[in-house]
């Protein structure tokens, strides 16, 4: 039971670092490029809710000390460049 429950954790948080590394290298591109394209914006809203999403599903999973890194990692590193694609989208 608990090895199937750390390879499930395992998986969502790699999941969620992927996602991570993907969003960082999109939105980067994205506000360094933005020219108020609409279709633009509607995809990394639509990427921005699907990261909030494993996150939310990863907050099951405090215990694994990989995970407290890849919070940390995710809200001081994802809330600024948050931050800066609303601000750039208003």
């Amino acid at each position: 039971m608990l090895k199937c429950e750390f390879q499930e954790n395992h998986e969502i948080l790699m999941s969620v670092k992927n996602m991570y590394d993907e969003f960082i290298k999109e939105s980067d591109n994205y506000i360094k490029n933005y020219n108020d394209n609409e279709k633009d914006c509607c995809k990394i809203k639509r990427y921005i809710e699907d990261i909030s999403k494993l996150i939310l599903q990863t907050e099951k999973y405090i215990i694994i000390e990989d995970y407290i890194s890849a919070c940390d990692v995710l809200k001081y590193k994802i809330q600024p460049e948050l931050t800066k694609l609303s601000n750039a989208t208003r």
